[in-house]
């Protein structure tokens, strides 16, 4: 036996991949217009950047939680 909710996911999912497919057709355009390619280069560029400045908070945090938990 199904439920409204199992039944309600179920459309859910569908749509997700559709939403994926409208995304893909953003990709399509990229083709077309130089600005936009470069654009998207630029973010790739700077997400390696992000990910380095996250991943060294992260440490940060760490390190000074295990600094203040080994005090008190």
């Amino acid at each position: 036996m199904c439920s409204v909710v199992e039944l309600a996911q179920e459309g859910a999912s569908g749509l997700s991949v559709l939403r994926t497919f409208r995304l893909l057709r953003i990709l399509k355009l990229v083709r077309f217009m130089p600005a936009l390619k470069y654009q998207l280069v630029v973010m790739l560029k700077t997400m390696d950047s992000v990910a380095t400045f996250c991943a060294l908070l992260i440490l940060f945090i760490f390190i000074f939680r295990s600094a203040r938990l080994a005090i008190t």
